[in-house]
């Protein structure tokens, strides 16, 4: 199919062709999510997919099946670096983001797909090494912002309990502390803290949690590996520097999104969070206080 096929589809509301089947359209829209044209990936395929999913045109046999697909597009070229492969998992991330949240409501997957589906996320984030936000050619890559929408949904999942809540707070964590030569300049930041605040807004972890998961930011694995692994050569002293630089600049920027998300939840574009969650008065001096501190890295 041309371009202007899709588009007359979105122009006449999203309507499914009577002359097509859903699942020969659905099969060549699933392809065209890692379309190098950004047009049929973010104006096209992805957006007719989401309403497509919204307005219940699929069964949840059908919707086992696109999950399953989706998910395993997370595997695709990971672990590459600036190669064509991200797009795929970016905007395969964002369908399966409709389709969790969907659930949310619907219920139409079974706990043990759920389950499944939270392990291929969360394994994906800690492999994705592409974490390029925006290219003038391509438009958005955005695959951290992706990933945090789609691990988002999970939080407010009814089937995704207490220790799962905490794997994501944790794969969080490790991103955002990731020792890499890397600024996050797209926003990334209010999108990861959209999934803490998902997470605290279920009310069922305790503080203590969230005061211990703060100090590991503060305190990154990573830091410590970056002193001790690159102690020879001036250049690789630079790039530890560098790196931790980088890392300080990231956490900073999620603190920093946390602590006016908890003060004026819906200050992130995008929140759907609008009411504060229980614990944030109780929680917001000890964000201040991790601000502070990591002001003092050196």
């Amino acid at each position: 199919m041309d371009r202007t096929f899709w588009q007359n589809i979105v122009a006449n509301d999203y309507a499914l062709p009577a002359e097509y089947s859903l699942a020969s359209l659905t099969a060549e829209l699933l392809i065209q999510l890692g379309a190098t044209e950004r047009v049929f990936r973010e104006e096209l395929a992805y957006p007719i997919l989401d309403a497509w999913i919204c307005r219940g045109y699929y069964p949840a046999d059908d919707l086992y099946k696109m999950a399953m697909q989706l998910s395993h597009n997370l595997t695709k070229g990971l672990g590459e670096q600036e190669t064509d492969t991200v797009l795929l998992r970016s905007y395969s991330l964002l369908t399966l983001t409709t389709i969790i949240y969907e659930d949310g409501q619907q219920h139409w997957l079974e706990q043990d797909l759920v389950a499944q589906l939270l392990e291929d996320a969360l394994m994906h984030l800690a492999a994705e090494k592409d974490l390029r936000g925006y290219d003038n050619e391509q438009g958005w890559l955005h695959v951290i912002a992706h990933s945090a929408d789609y691990l988002f949904t999970f939080a407010l999942h009814p089937l995704i309990e207490a220790h799962d809540l905490e794997r994501i707070m944790n794969a969080v964590a490790a991103k955002i502390c990731e020792p890499v030569v890397h600024v996050y300049l797209y926003s990334e930041d209010e999108r990861l803290t959209r999934t803490v605040m998902g997470v605290l807004q279920r009310d069922i972890l305790p503080l203590t949690f969230y005061v211990e998961w703060l100090q590991s930011l503060l305190y990154p694995q990573g830091r410590t590996a970056l002193n001790t692994d690159f102690e020879s050569g001036e250049l690789m002293k630079i790039v530890a520097s560098e790196m931790e630089t980088c890392v300080r600049h990231n956490v900073k920027q999620l603190l920093s999104s946390l602590y006016f998300q908890l003060l004026a939840p819906g200050f992130a574009h995008l929140s759907f969070v609008h009411e504060p969650p229980s614990l944030a008065v109780e929680l917001l001096p000890y964000v201040q206080t991790t601000l502070n501190e990591i002001r003092c890295w050196c």
